[in-house]
């Protein structure tokens, strides 16, 4: 096909402009913040997880310490009546009564007033690593958060780019014959390179060198007749290195 050199000229540029935006796509799947997002997911899991274990051992470590206060705070009660019941007794039978009943409330007071102190301990622990595990949990959000923030950022000024290189591309494909263009995207979309350069001796398509046969025949085919790199399969455009 006839493709005067200016034509050729200008499907290395649009060549380029498809390989910037090639890029700038894979940049988009590949943003280094999408994979340690991926990885920092677990890490979030676990920590929520341990958020969790946390707070219910504080709800459960203080039910039962309250448990134990009203049980105490029951006893005294009991204490102080029967102290009272026995303040006021006139007979022996019954006063003795009210004193062993006094006795084992004191026994039983003892017992919950040790079982309150241990619950206050292990209350305070659970508080001690529940405030841990929060600081842990808004540790690992803030940096989701960050990342985030950078792939949104990222993704915007990608697709800022991408946005003014369809204009560029537009433009300069308008300058680029029909058939010539036709001709450029098929082979685009068949091998993955619509036009490269041959510098020297090297096709840019394949950057491998033409073999005597290939690179004569380049060399012999009229400059404004449309050449096709034997490796890669794109158009390759002659003298443009010069």
């Amino acid at each position: 096909m006839k493709a005067s050199p200016r034509q050729q000229q200008l499907l290395l540029e649009l060549q380029s402009l498809d390989t910037h935006k090639l890029r700038l796509n894979r940049r988009h799947k590949q943003l280094p913040e999408r994979a340690e997002l991926e990885d920092i997911a677990e890490r979030q899991r676990e920590v929520r997880a341990n958020f969790m274990r946390a707070q219910r051992t504080v709800e459960e470590a203080r039910g039962e310490l309250q448990r134990v206060e009203e049980e105490v705070a029951t006893v005294e009660q009991r204490h102080q009546r029967s102290s009272e019941r026995l303040a006021a007794s006139t007979q022996a039978k019954e006063a003795s009564a009210f004193q062993e009943e006094l006795d084992t409330l004191v026994r039983r007071r003892g017992v919950l007033e040790d079982r309150q102190l241990e619950l206050m301990e292990q209350a305070e622990a659970a508080e001690g690593q529940f405030t841990l595990s929060v600081v842990d949990v808004s540790d690992v959000d803030a940096e989701v958060q960050r990342l985030r923030d950078a792939i949104h950022q990222a993704e915007q000024q990608i697709a800022e780019e991408l946005a003014a290189l369809d204009e560029e591309r537009a433009g300069l494909a308008a300058e680029v014959q029909g058939p010539v263009l036709e001709v450029y995207e098929r082979t685009r979309e068949r091998y993955g390179i619509g036009a490269a350069r041959l510098r020297g001796t090297v096709s840019e398509g394949s950057n491998m060198e033409l073999d005597p046969a290939d690179l004569q025949t380049a060399r012999n085919t009229p400059a404004d007749e449309l050449f096709f790199c034997p490796t890669s399969g794109a158009i390759l455009v002659r003298g443009a290195d010069e």
